[in-house]
């Protein structure tokens, strides 16, 4: 339906407090607030899939390691998991440290009270948190309540409360606080608020020394920021005793102003904040607790929590929520510290420039433009504040370069190379990273790749023949007044040629030699600066130079530990700039190709005979053969169809990708469960499917605990799911049944590994089916492999196109289920890994499938190379021995269909579930060495900067 045109008849705005004499909006904010994490609670209670045990320890000892005081850790009476979760935390030995307080929720029902401060048994300070709803649209819709028996029900938990905590003698041991929200505070009655909170104080009896908390949530975001403050102010001026009252705050962000609405009922008085790391939480989320201490950091304030590692603190949240960071999310967004535009990126490196100048240290007074807090400060670095893309101005180029090369550019080498970047950017479609723009800078001007004009040697001297006079008796001559004499070797396309001109000095005489070759070059700019303040500084020049006659201008850039020759090595590279830029002239760099491949010579390669066969180049040989001139055209043939093919990806070198890290695998594959911590352990139930995340450095494993059973696997780059597996590649690269020491390769232009197989433990010959085996594995008697990547998933469309049947558990459903918590779609679901399924091809190439050979033992162990998102589906085949289709589908064609399937062995009994372990190795100093999957290193265009006929 589309949007009303009369909105007001259906929706009607919020009625603001009058509070006319509001004295917050000239507070300001002065000290951090009390903060309390309800990450574990209100946030995991929002999940799609909720953390599990050792994520949420994990979780937790992070909360404490940033410093947080308070932390809600559980709803210990909505289920036994968050009771056990509380118990464990309490009675693990060093887990909570004496000043940290932990907090637990719950309704006001007397048995899930007790059940709740049973929970917290053995807790040396705990804080007991009670809700009751006080809005009429509450009390009306979900609880049929009036004023009187909210009121009655609030006072009543809260003595029973009291009763089995502070007043219990056996309670002694634990420091008691209690907390009191009057849920959907925002839409109540202030009066009936205060009433409910002054009845709720009297009962509990505070002390100043250990206050009552009362948290006053906007439970539902239903006004502007400063309607929320008139409220917190009125309640903080009307409630009795505040010394004894803790006023705390709990917004969520429906309305997009949790952070601006915490921030300004701070200035009417409240004393603390709940709220979630990146704002997780139900519907739009809790008050983000980063942004509001990185907004009290920024104007001089301490929160008293430390984010200076905020990578880590991104990457367990996102590890543990499942939810990504968004890339604009304040402070913690992957771009918010980076510029695209061409003017941003200008002022940007003017301040660094100033920064500089002026002698800044760490501690200098930050004033940066577009920048209001020092990147540094949060574990960023000034190398990501820059990205260059198709706005990017010459400002923005330059600061890259300086940052990567130590260059300080002259404004017209910036223009002039900002065009060089625009036309890649622009031909590209997209940003490029810093590494691309230095390659394009080095080659731009000669600085790596030979020019087309380089120097060999090369002699200055005084150019005497014109000198006046001779000097007088006993003294020098003077060569200050004298023209200069270059002499030197210089090499042009490969080939040395001597020349030789003057001048009135280095430049000019080296100017004038090349007007002997054609190349008459006018020098108009000229900078020099020295890089690096040791005795192995070097001097790096830049020089603009003019053809004669024309207004073409070209730009050459030397380096050089001694400066005559930097300039004289920026002169040979405008040289090669201008008969690079002229379109008479080849392109430069085009890499020498040769006809003939390298063979031994006639004399060192005997044949088997004994002879000596006459070579020749390839190109001859093939003329000949195509020329008929080749004496034994058919018996070569012959020779060639008797030599067997060869794999057609190999390794080119030691250092090849395609060697897996064997000895980090063989360590992995031997390693024992005490060394690795356990993060994630879950079932996938037959005929479904689940993803989860494995950061880069771990290890998953896939496992059969109650027999066969096929899954089929996905995996994408956690970071961009463009990037996924392609087992099209991988089978290439591999084999079409991967082993122990294979890796899964991701699709281009990414191209690099994914995961690695580093333990197989699901063996054909434990089927007792092993015909032969080779050195990938044991082979059955049809042929068949395990761990398939021949086939792919099975989906509805293809099974309705066979059987007109519509059936919705096909593995590629369960997948597509599986990833949407996760923002993909069913166009991101792709090609699979079967893992624990035997496949071959037959004698005529067609594509079988054989029963699981897994047992109660089996398993497939993975070393992520990357952060993953990983999918698996339980495949509706189950262990394959019951195939066919007809039988799965009992969803879908109707009664006929599904009686059709029960006339042979019914497919469902095959079905079993896959347990999924995620774990950390506990020891770094196993992967010493190893360093995460890098992409590919192709930086070219595709042929698209070759004009068409020129390859």
């Amino acid at each position: 339906m589309p949007m009303l045109a009369e909105p007001w008849k259906k929706y009607q705005p919020f009625k603001p407090l009058h509070l006319p004499n509001r004295t917050w909006p000239n507070k300001t904010i002065e000290k951090p607030p009390r903060w309390l994490s309800t990450d574990l609670r209100d946030g995991n209670q929002s999940l799609v899939d909720p953390m599990d045990g050792a994520q949420k320890w994990d979780y937790f000892n992070m909360l404490v390691k940033l410093g947080y005081k308070e932390i809600e850790v559980s709803f210990p009476s909505a289920s036994q998991t968050d009771f056990d979760f509380t118990q464990r935390l309490i009675q693990t030995p060093g887990i909570v440290p004496d000043d940290v307080w932990v907090q637990v929720l719950s309704p006001c029902r007397k048995e899930l009270i007790r059940r709740t401060v049973d929970s917290l048994k053995g807790a040396r300070k705990a804080i007991l948190h009670l809700y009751l709803a006080t809005s009429p649209c509450f009390q009306q819709i979900v609880f049929d309540m009036n004023d009187e028996e909210t009121l009655a029900l609030a006072v009543e938990c809260t003595r029973y409360a009291r009763a089995i905590t502070k007043d219990d003698p056996a309670q002694a041991g634990t420091e008691w606080a209690y907390e009191f929200s009057p849920e959907t505070f925002s839409d109540s009655s202030p009066e009936f608020v205060i009433k409910v909170c002054e009845a709720v104080k009297a009962a509990w009896e505070p002390s100043v020394d250990n206050p009552i908390i009362f948290n006053l949530p906007a439970t539902v975001e239903m006004s502007t920021p400063n309607v929320y403050a008139d409220q917190i102010e009125y309640f903080c001026n009307n409630i009795s005793e505040r010394e004894k009252i803790c006023v705390s705050l709990h917004p969520h962000n429906d309305r997009g102003c949790a952070v601006a609405a915490a921030e300004l009922a701070q200035m009417a008085g409240a004393d603390r904040v709940e709220g979630t790391l990146f704002g997780n939480g139900e519907r739009t989320g809790n008050v983000d607790l980063v942004t509001l201490g990185l907004n009290l950091y920024t104007q001089g304030i301490h929160p008293k929590i430390d984010f200076s590692d905020l990578k880590s603190i991104i990457d367990m949240v996102e590890s543990c929520n499942k939810i990504p960071i968004h890339p604009r999310a304040p402070y913690g967004g992957q771009l918010v510290v980076c510029a695209f535009s061409g003017s941003h990126q200008d002022a940007i490196k003017k301040g660094f420039q100033m920064r500089k100048k002026n002698g800044a240290t760490n501690e200098s007074r930050w004033q940066i433009p577009y920048l209001p807090l020092d990147p540094q400060d949060i574990g960023r670095t000034y190398e990501a504040i820059i990205r260059v893309n198709s706005q990017s101005g010459k400002g923005g180029i330059a600061w890259i370069i300086q940052r990567q090369l130590e260059l300080d550019l002259p404004r017209g080498l910036q223009i002039a190379f900002s065009k060089i970047v625009q036309k890649e950017t622009d031909m590209l479609g997209r940003e490029l990273l810093p590494t691309e723009i230095t390659n394009l800078f080095e080659e731009a001007y000669h600085l790596k790749r030979n020019p087309r004009f380089s120097l060999v040697d090369y002699e200055i001297k005084a150019d005497r023949s014109e000198t006046p006079q001779p000097p007088q008796d006993g003294r020098t001559a003077s060569s200050r007044n004298l023209r200069r004499i270059f002499s030197g070797v210089i090499e042009i396309d490969g080939q040395e040629h001597k020349i030789r001109g003057s001048g009135n000095g280095a430049l000019s005489s080296l100017a004038d030699a090349l007007r002997s070759l054609g190349i008459d070059l006018d020098v108009v700019d000229y900078n020099e600066h020295t890089i690096g303040t040791s005795k192995d500084a070097k001097a790096a020049t830049y020089i603009g130079c003019t053809a004669a006659q024309s207004s073409q201008k070209v730009w050459g850039v030397g380096i050089h530990h001694d400066v005559v020759q930097a300039s004289l090595i920026a002169m040979l590279s405008a040289a090669s700039s201008f008969l690079s830029s002229r379109p008479t002239t080849p392109i430069p760099f085009r890499p020498k190709r040769s006809n003939t491949l390298e063979i031994p010579s006639p004399d060192s390669s005997p044949t088997r005979t004994g002879k000596q066969e006459n070579s020749g180049s390839i190109v001859e040989r093939l003329e000949a053969a195509v020329n008929g001139s080749q004496a034994d055209t058919k018996s070569a043939a012959n020779s060639r169809d008797n030599i067997p093919p060869s794999p057609a990806y190999f390794p080119t070198s030691a250092a090849s990708p395609l060697h897996p890290p064997t000895a980090l695998y063989t360590k992995l594959k031997n390693i024992s469960n005490d060394a690795l911590t356990k993060h994630q352990d879950f079932v996938i139930p037959p005929r479904s499917g689940k993803a989860w995340h494995v950061p880069a450095g771990s290890l998953f494993r896939l496992s059969t605990p109650q027999g066969p059973q096929v899954g089929d696997l996905n995996v994408w780059s956690m970071h961009d799911p463009r990037e996924k597996f392609w087992a099209a590649r991988t089978r290439q690269l591999q084999s079409s049944h991967v082993k122990e020491g294979d890796r899964l390769w991701s699709c281009l232009p990414f191209m690099r590994p994914l995961c690695g197989v580093v333990a197989d433990g699901c063996e054909i010959k434990d089927a007792g089916r092993e015909e032969k085996r080779d050195e990938r594995g044991g082979v059955t008697k049809w042929g068949g492999r395990c761990h398939d990547l021949l086939g792919t998933r099975c989906d509805p469309y293809v099974s309705n196109m066979l059987t007109s049947t519509s059936y919705d558990y096909h593995c590629h459903s369960n997948l597509v289920r599986a990833v949407l918590p996760y923002g993909l779609t069913e166009f991101d679901v792709h090609d699979v890994l079967n893992v624990f399924q035997v496949t071959g091809l037959d004698s005529q190439g067609r594509y079988f499938m054989e029963a699981s050979p897994a047992t109660e033992n089996s398993y497939i162990t993975f070393f992520a190379e990357q952060d993953l998102l990983c999918a698996l589906s339980t495949c509706p085949g189950g262990d394959l021995s019951a195939w066919g289709w007809h039988q799965a589908e009992e969803a879908g064609g109707g009664a006929e269909d599904e009686k059709k399937g029960e006339e042979q062995r019914d497919m469902k009994s095959t079905c079993r579930p896959i347990r999924v372990e995620v774990m950390e190795v506990k020891d770094k100093g196993m992967l010493e060495g190893w360093e995460g999957a890098k992409k590919s290193g192709y930086k070219g265009m595709h042929g698209m900067h070759v004009p068409e006929g020129e390859v």
